[in-house]
């Protein structure tokens, strides 16, 4: 039990200064009074102070995680800056404070999100801080483990954390589920014995946008001989791409004639029509008329080059009765074709 010399400002010096002055008091009950003393005030981020006579004290707020969901599209991310506070005292006084930020259990150079699924690719993202001193609030751009040259001061809110990932790092990146674990250190400016440190996630995923592609197409030459009759054929192969399958295909000429596809003369304005097929395959099994409106297939959902092998084709035909009926010469025109993903 307490004894009868000992009163609160004893124990408030004991806190503060590290002394022991019981006047009168008994062994027993400076100890009954040092237990208090430490159940009431706690013993988190305290310690002895030196020359100032206070003990001096560090910590930083809890810290939330940042989650950005789902990213599939386009553009950077930035999170909501979020505020936090962070106490530096000796004693009673209120201290200057600096910060560092770094990868949790690694000194890596840059801050890194890492993909879940093992695959060792990673995201590289930036963190900001903005530091409040004497009313002020200075941005500053944080870097993996080096303290800050910028200080900041209570009262709370004194800390503002952002975190951005740039649009390149997004779109380069194989899609899948992204996290780090960050760790913000903040010490009594010029003592690095006095700090604190919190730990926070960071994670986003990153979602295979809807893409489509065609590649491998090239122009189609016909070669005509005057002394054999028929009709004339032309077939082209190519890659069409869609991350999602399915896919309809629209066509249009740069020169139509009577509502249909043509070719047209270089040197006039005589036009020699064609019909235009496709298929999604090579060997040209189901075609369909594309100058009658979109049709449809199925492309490669995985590679946009299609891992090198064709998967669709286009079929041009020029009717012998055109070609008999018209001037010798060369005729062109220009076809597009217009993926869209289903």
């Amino acid at each position: 039990m307490p004894g009868p010399a000992v009163n609160y400002k004893v124990c408030h010096r004991i806190l503060a200064e590290d002394c022991l002055r019981f006047a009168g008091a008994t062994a027993a009950a400076a100890l009954a009074y040092i237990v208090v003393l430490f159940v009431l005030t706690g013993s988190t981020h305290v310690s002895a102070g030196g020359g100032g006579g206070g003990a001096k004290i560090v910590t930083i707020e809890t810290l939330a995680d940042v989650d950005f969901g789902d990213w599939e599209d386009a553009g950077s991310i930035t999170s909501d800056s979020s505020s936090y506070c962070i106490t530096a005292r000796d004693g009673n006084k209120k201290k200057d404070f600096k910060v560092s930020m770094s990868n949790a259990g690694s000194s890596s150079s840059t801050f890194d999100l890492y993909d879940l699924g093992g695959s060792g690719e990673s995201i590289a993202i930036g963190f900001e801080a903005f530091l409040v001193k004497n009313g002020v609030t200075y941005q500053v751009t944080l870097s993996p483990g080096a303290l800050n040259s910028q200080k900041g001061k209570e009262p709370c809110d004194n800390i503002t954390l952002r975190t951005n990932i740039a649009e390149s790092a997004l779109t380069a990146a194989t899609p899948g589920d992204y996290k780090g674990t960050f760790t913000l250190f903040a010490q009594i400016h010029n003592s690095s014995s006095h700090n604190d440190e919190e730990d926070f996630d960071v994670e986003v995923s990153v979602v295979a946008a809807t893409q489509v592609q065609i590649s491998g197409l090239s122009t189609i030459v016909f070669e005509t001989d005057p002394t054999s009759s028929g009709e004339l054929t032309a077939d082209e192969t190519f890659c069409i791409h869609s991350t999602v399958g399915d896919y309809s295909i629209s066509t249009q000429s740069s020169v139509t004639s009577n509502g249909g596809f043509a070719l047209q003369s270089v040197v006039g304005s005589e036009k020699l029509p064609i019909d235009v097929f496709f298929a999604d395959n090579v060997t040209g099994a189901s075609l369909q008329n594309a100058e009658t409106g979109d049709v449809t297939g199925s492309g490669d959902s995985v590679s946009p080059n299609c891992s090198g092998v064709d998967n669709s084709m286009v079929r041009i035909v020029i009717a012998d009765t055109d070609i008999r009926t018209s001037t010798s010469g060369d005729y062109a025109a220009t076809l597009t074709l217009t993926v869209t993903p289903q």
